[in-house]
């Protein structure tokens, strides 16, 4: 049996679960002999989706060449590259494979026979490195040495898929190198690319409010799903029992229903039994649903200390990044004394476990008022000079995460489970409203949060300013930077006091909304040079002296809206 029979019996037994072929083993390609570039003079266009390649020779894989045939370890393939030794280090191909539907697709495998090395990209992004040098390589360079012979089968599985493939017609590229000019026996590349199909149901990834908070107001649930989904409805979500009376598309993935608030007390949120939530996978893969609850109470206290920020996944490479006395970067928390008197944190413990809320405690501390004090989540439950390291880690991945006062009550928390946290991003609350919690993308650990900055919107302008009006006047609402992004929202809130019934009408919003609760309408692209605006017109006749306040905030798409709010007053 020849070594590449034995290879491909290995191979198969890798891939048990990848039941979608895309680019199957001896496969045609269209290849280029690698004596000068593939394209010039970009040498990068060669691997991009709309490069001209049909003056290229077409050609069936495995392509090699072997000086030893006949012996035990003899290569064979159907392509033989006869003048590649001595000539030239390595050869080009370029492969098109088409996708109907991207959501059928929840993993790829890059998969290859290579002696020695090769790079490769879809649509132009690279996807699979083997026994090759860091950056590019020009056609002129090699691979890494050889490696000991027999080489297996080797693959690298992505996931994050839908960030390069297009539906239709995509592009794998691939660069094979040998190690030497004109000392290597022998080469061989015989490239392969698999796919599984999606038959993972859709999961919930955020909730805001967190499942189980302590709120004070409660008109609206935003959640988002880990993919697209369809067949959403506002009656898809139940509170004490009852729908949602409205439901907006932030993204194909992230929706946010309001509602009515419910009594004060227990709210039971359910998903409807009938629901028809789907991902838009060929399978119709149908969402799972579940329950949870909070505790609304309208007065309830602003805690005095809370965590204003944590870092789960500290790189230590930033400039701003956090390292302890050793010079390590284990992963911190910081907390914020809220209140104008100090706060003893004797007794008080941090933990990662709802089950075991004392999990570490804090040595005696005193946290002076409006002041924050960052603690190391290292494990090494340590405290040098006043340096304190928690006897836990933490996880990237949802977790929990509490601060637990000396009775045991829980002071500060992120519902159930804080979501998916990644390298140097930074998770917190906004400092203007606890409240709302959010990524920050520029930490800061031991100071105010920021308000501004990647991953906030701009500001909202009124074009009125603040004052006293005896007569009727338009208010508008608009961004306060110009900006290409067509996918965000202005929330208001309109509060009143002493306003008789239609003192105050709202006209001219782009979307349905109610002067009560927290509406949004979309921002979108400007058609002239007129900016996208709300416009606010006190109704006449009114006898009654009224106030009116205005609220307002730009929300970023996928995160809860952090930024800051702006209020105008007309009396």
């Amino acid at each position: 049996m020849s070594r590449r029979i034995l290879l491909l019996f290995a191979f198969l037994n890798v891939l048990p679960c990848l039941a979608g072929v895309l680019v199957p083993q001896n496969s045609t390609w269209r290849f280029f002999k690698g004596t000068s570039e593939a394209s010039t003079p970009d040498v990068t266009a060669w691997r991009q989706l709309g490069f001209d390649d049909s003056a290229w020779p077409a050609s069936q894989a495995a392509f090699y060449y072997e000086n030893q045939p006949g012996s035990q370890t003899a290569y064979t393939g159907n392509t033989v590259l006869s003048e590649m030794f001595g000539h030239y280090t390595c050869i080009f191909l370029r492969k098109a494979f088409v996708l109907t539907n991207l959501s059928d697709v929840s993993a790829l495998q890059v998969a290859a026979l290579s002696d020695d090395g090769f790079i490769a990209w879809i649509n132009g992004q690279e996807v699979a490195r083997f026994n090759m040098p860091a950056g590019d390589v020009a056609y002129n360079g090699t691979s890494s040495p050889a490696l000991a012979e027999p080489i297996p089968w080797w693959t690298n599985t992505l996931t994050d898929v839908q960030s390069f493939l297009v539906p239709g017609t995509n592009i794998i590229a691939v660069q094979a190198f040998n190690c030497n000019l004109g000392a290597s026996s022998d080469f061989i590349i015989s490239p392969a690319l698999y796919y599984a199909p999606d038959l993972t149901a859709p999961t919930v990834t955020l909730l805001y409010p967190a499942a189980g908070d302590l709120v004070r107001q409660l008109t609206s649930i935003e959640v988002g799903f880990d993919e697209p989904v369809a067949g959403i409805e506002a009656a898809d979500l139940l509170l004490n029992g009852q729908p949602a009376t409205n439901l907006t598309a932030v993204t194909p993935s992230q929706f946010v229903f309001t509602f009515p608030q419910p009594a004060a007390g227990t709210v039971q949120v359910a998903w409807a039994p009938g629901h028809g939530i789907t991902d838009l996978a060929s399978a119709s893969n149908a969402f799972a649903g579940g329950s949870w609850t909070y505790n609304l109470n309208p007065t309830a206290p602003v805690l005095g200390v809370i965590i204003s920020e944590f870092m789960a996944a500290n790189g230590g490479k930033q400039n701003n990044s956090l390292h302890d006395e050793l010079g390590n970067s284990p992963d911190w928390i910081e907390l914020y004394n809220t209140t104008a008197s100090p706060i003893s944190l004797t007794g008080w413990s941090l933990t990662d476990d709802a089950a075991l809320l004392n999990k570490w405690q804090f040595p005696p501390t005193l946290l002076s008022a409006h002041s924050f004090l960052v603690v190391f989540a290292s494990g090494r439950n340590t405290n040098v000079a006043g340096q304190l390291h928690t006897s836990f880690k933490l996880s990237s991945s949802p977790s929990y995460l509490a601060l637990v006062d000396c009775y045991g009550n829980v002071a500060s928390a992120f519902g159930l489970a804080y979501p998916q946290q990644y390298t140097d991003v930074s998770y917190g609350r906004d400092r203007l409203d606890p409240s709302l919690v959010g990524y920050f993308t520029n930490a800061t650990p031991g100071v105010a949060n920021t308000t501004s900055g990647a991953g906030f919107g701009a500001d909202v302008l009124f074009s009125r300013a603040g004052g006293t009006f005896l007569s009727d006047f338009s208010l508008a609402l608009s961004l306060a930077l110009s900006t290409t992004d067509t996918n965000s929202d202005i929330r208001y809130v309109l509060v009143t006091t002493n306003v008789t019934s239609g003192a105050i009408a709202i006209t001219n919003i782009p979307t349905a909304a109610s002067p009560t609760g927290s509406p949004a309408f979309r921002v979108r692209k400007p058609r002239r040079s007129s900016p996208p605006s709300m416009r606010w017109t006190p109704s006449r006749g009114s006898s009654v002296p009224c106030s009116a306040r205005i609220r307002a905030q730009r929300s970023f798409p996928g995160w809860p809206a952090i930024s800051g709010t702006h209020t105008r007053r007309r009396q």
